[in-house]
């Protein structure tokens, strides 16, 4: 997974592993491929650690593993209301 995630940033991923991606970021919120949380899905991530997403928001750089859960995190509370 942590492999297909960097590839899909470079944009030179097979349709079927481009689509596969694409299932984890609709359905987990992407992955974390660094830091003390690595291999955890967002979702997950953002249920037992919300903190971390706050963090995240004061480090992550742009197109950065951080900063997409920090955007993630931050999508989701928006959408809670």
């Amino acid at each position: 997974m942590e492999w297909a995630f960097r590839e899909a940033r470079s944009g030179e991923l097979s349709s079927n592993l481009a689509a596969f991606v694409h299932y984890v970021r609709v359905e987990h919120g992407g992955l974390m491929t660094i830091g003390k949380h690595k291999d955890r899905y967002f979702k997950e991530l953002l249920l037992e650690d919300p903190e971390y997403a706050d963090w995240c928001t004061t480090v992550g750089a742009p197109g950065d593993p951080l900063r997409a859960f920090a955007d993630y995190a931050a999508r989701i509370r928006a959408a809670a209301g």
